[in-house]
């Protein structure tokens, strides 16, 4: 009867340090999926922080170019150029993060010729401003888009 009940405490044991076996890899693939969801959630602010410091880079493009073109003042045509030469880099860390995403990058495109487009339509009201002053930029019935 002794060695019957030390049979059933080894058994007990084997089990216990079995299931704490058990408990442990799954604990541990538990960590390592939270550690790589972690790593994705990081990974989306990134995307989400460039994509807002673009979006940013570009209102501050129109404005001081709006700026210049209302006043004249080169303080808003020097931070023009500034944020405008900023624009490409903000563009190429966007892709680079998002290297991963075949239909993010699919969309690169398009976006590079609507920013283009824009910043070339600005490029000419500042040289008409430049060669003719406000008046040159608008003049009544005329369309500016």
């Amino acid at each position: 009867m002794v060695a019957n009940v030390g049979g059933r405490i080894a058994l007990a044991f084997g089990v216990a340090i079995l299931l704490l076996i058990v408990n442990g890899a799954v604990s541990y693939q538990s960590v390592q999926t939270l550690i790589a969801n972690n790593q994705l959630v990081n990974h989306t602010e990134g995307v989400l922080d460039r994509r807002q410091e673009l979006r940013t880079m570009l209102v501050q493009v129109e404005w001081d170019a709006r700026g210049y073109m209302l006043t004249g003042d080169a303080v808003y045509l020097d931070s023009y150029r500034s944020s405008r030469d900023q624009i490409p880099l903000k563009i190429r860390a966007l892709k680079e993060l998002t290297a991963d995403n075949l239909s993010h990058q699919q969309k690169f495109p398009e976006l590079e010729r609507a920013v283009a487009f824009r910043i070339e339509l600005l490029e000419e009201y500042i040289r008409r401003r430049d060669a003719g002053g406000i008046n040159a930029i608008v003049q009544p019935g005329q369309n500016l888009e």
